[in-house]
C-alpha cells in the first residue's frame, strides 16, 4: 500500500493528526532519516490530506425538504404487543416501525428493565413518561 493510500484511509478514518519523520536529507546516518519525509514528500502528503479533506465535504446541512422524508424513513420504538401496566419492558416488548417521531430505534436498550406505568397497547409508540424505573 502507498503512503498516500495510507494517509487517504487516516483521513477518511477521520484521523485529525498524522504524524511523519521530517528531514531535510535522507543520507543522515541517524535511525529516522532513510524512511522520513523529505520536503517534496512533505508537500505531496499535505496535498494528499488536502485532496481527502475536500472529497469527504464540509459540514454536512440537512435541509428542509430532506427533514420530512428523514422523520419518515427513520425508526421509532414500537409496542410489539400489549404491555400491561407494571410489566418490566424486555426485548420481546419491542419493535421498530415508522415513522421517527418518537424515541428512536437506536435507543431502545434505555427502556430494558423499565416499567410500564399503564397498559401500552400493540403497535403504538412508547414514549418515555409511560416507563419508570
Amino acid at each position: 500500500v502507498s503512503h498516500e493510500a495510507r494517509v487517504w484511509a487516516a483521513v477518511h478514518q477521520g484521523a485529525n493528526f498524522i504524524e511523519k519523520h521530517f528531514t531535510l536529507d535522507r543520507a543522515q546516518p541517524d535511525a529516522d532519516s532513510r524512511f522520513s519525509l523529505n520536503p517534496a514528500d512533505l508537500a505531496q502528503t499535505i496535498q494528499t490530506v488536502r485532496a481527502a479533506e475536500e472529497a469527504l465535504g464540509g459540514e454536512r446541512k440537512v435541509f428542509d425538504e430532506e427533514k420530512s422524508t428523514a422523520q419518515w424513513a427513520k425508526r421509532s420504538v414500537v409496542a410489539a404487543m400489549d404491555i400491561p401496566a407494571g410489566a418490566e419492558i424486555t426485548r420481546a416488548h419491542l419493535t421498530s416501525k415508522r415513522p421517527g417521531t418518537g424515541i428512536r430505534s437506536k435507543d431502545y436498550h434505555a427502556m430494558l428493565g423499565k416499567r410500564a406505568t399503564a397498559l401500552i397497547a400493540k403497535n403504538t409508540l412508547i414514549r418515555w413518561e409511560q416507563l419508570e424505573n
